[in-house]
């Protein structure tokens, strides 16, 4: 091929001689080289790229997994647990929807059956306590909601209240603040609400890194 360039030059004006010649082939060299190195720049940030998403999804599936198992699992079956408690404690009350356990300590501390139900409520709710403050943790995206704080408020309310009442003892109800005299319904709510949410996202992370392999 170089002999070739060299007739062009020798016989006509428009020719290049060998030094162009080799010249041009060590662009086109470069270029090619540049080309290469470029390409697999490209791929391999790709790569890189995609393992760094598969690691974050894979450590975001381990966090939902604690968070299920040590918060939230837990959580909810305690919570189905006081509830059915609760119920079972107004049954036969007059006007069951409306009978707090707070408005009727003296009567349910004075009934042996009554007063172990509500002994059983308070140790669920002490469980529920501390799930909520040895793994606060855990909690969904690090906020802790509102309910939350009601439900801790109530409990020590609960269990000041009663013990105050098996003792044959008064409490003042101003001792405590007013929003907390109640269950906060909307605790149950939360509870369940984030339950679902992760559950469903850990479904969809698993379902997405099953597709890839």
């Amino acid at each position: 091929m170089l002999l070739a360039a060299q007739g062009v030059a020798t016989h006509g004006s428009h020719g290049i001689s060998a030094a162009q010649a080799a010249i041009i082939g060590a662009l086109i060299a470069a270029i090619a080289a540049l080309a290469t190195t470029g390409l697999n720049f490209f791929v391999q940030k790709r790569l890189t790229n995609r393992a760094e998403r598969n690691e974050a999804a894979r450590l975001r599936v381990e966090h939902i997994t604690q968070q299920l198992s040590l918060l939230y699992g837990p959580l909810l079956l305690l919570t189905a647990q006081s509830k059915a408690l609760a119920d079972k404690l107004r049954e036969g009350k007059k006007n069951p929807e409306q009978w707090h356990l707070l408005d009727n300590l003296a009567a349910v501390a004075a009934d042996p059956t009554d007063r172990a139900i509500a002994e059983q409520i308070i140790e669920v709710n002490e469980r529920i306590e501390a799930l909520i403050l040895e793994q606060a943790g855990l909690i969904r995206d690090g906020d802790v909601p509102e309910s939350f704080v009601s439900y801790l408020g109530h409990y020590r309310f609960l269990r000041i209240a009663f013990g105050a009442a098996k003792a044959g003892k008064g409490v003042p109800r101003s001792i405590t603040a007013k929003q907390f005299e109640y269950f906060p319904a909307a605790f149950d709510g939360d509870v369940k609400t984030a339950f679902a949410a992760l559950t469903t996202e850990r479904k969809t992370l698993l379902n997405r890194s099953s597709t890839k392999q």
